[in-house]
């Protein structure tokens, strides 16, 4: 699982390089949902199949609280990319976006290798 993250990443940074901001944007937004659906799935099989400690203080410790947290999350930034589009700043959406995918692939990549020990 591991490789494939780091291969999507990296297809990621490659888009990122040489396109317009349209095809970035339908290569980035998936990859991102991806991530952190795989993340909130992780962390949720975690709480309930093993004795799970959280270390990210945000996440609440409750089904229904965890799934807003990554749903509001990711709406956030989503939007944020769209509205910065919008307003003209294209490379700042680009920014906001390569950065949330960092970050998850980072949070995929810690939870997946918390739950192998």
């Amino acid at each position: 699982m591991k490789p494939a993250i780091a291969i999507l990443l990296l297809a990621t940074c490659a888009v990122a390089q040489d396109s317009s901001d349209r095809t970035f944007r339908k290569f980035a937004v998936p990859t991102f949902i991806t991530l952190q659906a795989l993340d909130a799935g992780a962390t949720e099989y975690g709480f309930h199949q093993r004795d799970w400690v959280e270390h990210n203080p945000l996440i609440p410790h409750s089904t229904a609280g965890r799934m807003t947290y990554f749903g509001l999350t990711g709406a956030g930034v989503v939007f944020g990319s769209i509205y910065l589009e919008h307003k003209g700043h294209s490379r700042w959406s680009k920014a906001l976006l390569l950065g949330a995918i960092a970050v998850e692939g980072y949070a995929s990549v810690h939870t997946l290798r918390g739950l192998q020990r």
